[in-house]
Formats: structure tokens, C-alpha cells, sequence
């Protein structure tokens, strides 16, 4: 397994297990009334609100063709060189982990960005962007692409509670004696990960 898959199946666990507390509280007798609540809470609507999730909007062309919707995080660490990553998911379907290297794990400032391909390396001037299709192998082993790409991420807003913007990357798989492109472009409001700081 990739690296960067490590994020978004760990924020993807958070998530679900939020939803199955939500779900599970009240006594026995609330009935279809708390199976509703459970269900709306699960549905992330107002990226705005750090506790529901954010929200995610995601088109793949090529090798994988849809249209996604699901949850938008980001998680910050200051060991080493510091990281600051986006997950977006819907825990079922597809992941997309776009991650840069920051001096102490900080926000990074609003701006455009270039992508270079994950096996590349972290840089802090670009992002690494890698896009899994959990409908292929599951969340334990999906199929990855992102040995190398190009495009770009803009950071619209960003703050330590939200950020929020676009991307549009083409990512290059090399199988073998070809390559497999695939075209992923999307929209976030991300928000931050309840315990996203590693010190």
C-alpha cells in the first residue's frame, strides 16, 4: 500500500466511527426517529462547520469515469519537514489524497500550486496527488494511480479550521509496458480532522 492511502483510509475510519456513535445514542424506543438523525449526520451538506465532515465534489474520466460526492478533511503534522494533507472520500467508492511538504505542519498560504507525481517526493512547493479507486480492491488494496501527473490545486480560503478549494490533475499509471491515464478534477470545503495535529 502507498503511503498517502494511509490518510485518507484513517480519516475515512474517523468518519465512519463518528456516524456509528451518532447513530447508536438515545434510548431503544427513538426508533425510525434516531435511524434519520443517524442518516443526516452521515450526509455532509455545510463544509463551513468543522464537525460535519466538509464536503467533496469529484470528476474522473479515462481510466475511471464518474461523478462523486463524499467527505473533504485535512490533517496537519509538524514532525520532520511537516505535511499538510487533504483526504477526500466517500468511503466506499474513491479517495484522493493530495498532500504538501510545510515548514512546522502549517496551513498553507492561499495560491495556486503545481502537482508532480507521488513517487517524486514530497516538495513544498507542490502537491503530490494520488487518486484510488476503492471499487477496485477495496480500501485495504485499491487501485492507485499517481505515479506521476501534472495540473494543479488552488487553495481558495484556508485557515486552521477550513480550507477550501479546487484541482485539476491528469495522473499517469505505468503498468507494465503502458500507461493508464486517468483525469481527475474536483472541488473542497475541507475541514480539519478532530486531532489533526501531530507535534
Amino acid at each position: 500500500m502507498k503511503p498517502t492511502i494511509l490518510f485518507t483510509a484513517a480519516a475515512a475510519l474517523v468518519l465512519s466511527a463518528g456516524c456509528s456513535d451518532d447513530s447508536s445514542e438515545g434510548d431503544e424506543g427513538a426508533g425510525e426517529e434516531s435511524a434519520d438523525e443517524g442518516a443526516a449526520d452521515r450526509e455532509p451538506e455545510s463544509a463551513s462547520d468543522p464537525g460535519d465532515g466538509g464536503h467533496a465534489s469529484v470528476v474522473a474520466s479515462g481510466a475511471v469515469d464518474g461523478e462523486f460526492e463524499g467527505y473533504a478533511t485535512f490533517t496537519q503534522a509538524s514532525l520532520d519537514n511537516g505535511s499538510f494533507s487533504l483526504g477526500l472520500t466517500d468511503n466506499s467508492a474513491f479517495g484522493v489524497d493530495l498532500s504538501l511538504m510545510v515548514d512546522d505542519g502549517r496551513v498553507p498560504e492561499p495560491g495556486t500550486y503545481d502537482v508532480i507525481g507521488e513517487f517524486s517526493g514530497f516538495s513544498d512547493e507542490k502537491f503530490s496527488v494520488t487518486f484510488s479507486d476503492f471499487e477496485e480492491g477495496g480500501m485495504i488494496d485499491p487501485d492507485e494511480y499517481g505515479s506521476s501527473g501534472e495540473g494543479s490545486v488552488e487553495l481558495v480560503e484556508t485557515s486552521q479550521d477550513a480550507v477550501s478549494g479546487h484541482f485539476e490533475v491528469e495522473l499517469v499509471e505505468h503498468r507494465g509496458d503502458s500507461e493508464v491515464v486517468l483525469e481527475v478534477k474536483g472541488e473542497f470545503d475541507a475541514a480539519k480532522v478532530a486531532g489533526g495535529d501531530s507535534l
